[in-house]
């Protein structure tokens, strides 16, 4: 190829090499769209309905949050919607895997259906946690001695 060739090729070649790289990295991080979970209506008071959908509504608009989600989790949580809270705890967690409140949190809803799968959930809390928080010690505790933490 002669000189002016090359030069021709070089500006076009490294924008779509830049284009690419931007797509790769884009996708590599997309994580897919889930909506929050809807819970029926029917028997929930209007205030609780009202956090519910407050704590929707902010997932909805950063579905990328692992604050937002662990937010509408926690609501859910206790207003005894275990299961869809569970999704939520999952959720924040896949956002933020270095925050301990959510193993934390996903152990509590699981010890509703599943008191020993709570476990593997309460001791990556205690790993991430460091020596600086009890609570989730306190829950391994508990469990191991077959008592219920107040």
């Amino acid at each position: 190829m002669s000189r002016p060739t090359v030069k021709k090729w070089i500006l076009p070649g490294a924008a779509a090499a830049l284009l690419a790289g931007s797509v790769a990295l884009y996708v590599a991080q997309a994580q897919p769209w889930i909506s929050p979970p809807a819970v029926a209506r029917a028997e929930v008071e209007p205030a609780v309905w009202a956090a519910i959908e407050s704590a929707r509504q902010a997932v909805k608009e950063s579905p990328r949050s692992a604050e937002a989600w662990g937010r509408l989790g926690m609501v859910l949580f206790a207003h005894r919607f275990p299961a869809d809270a569970l999704t939520c705890f999952q959720n924040a967690e896949r956002r933020d895997g270095r925050d301990p409140r959510w193993p934390y949190y996903l152990g509590m809803a699981q010890a509703v259906t599943d008191p020993d799968g709570a476990i593997q959930h309460w001791q990556s809390a205690v790993e991430l946690a460091g020596a600086g928080v009890d609570a989730p010690r306190l829950r391994l505790a508990a469990r191991s001695s077959g008592r219920r933490p107040s």
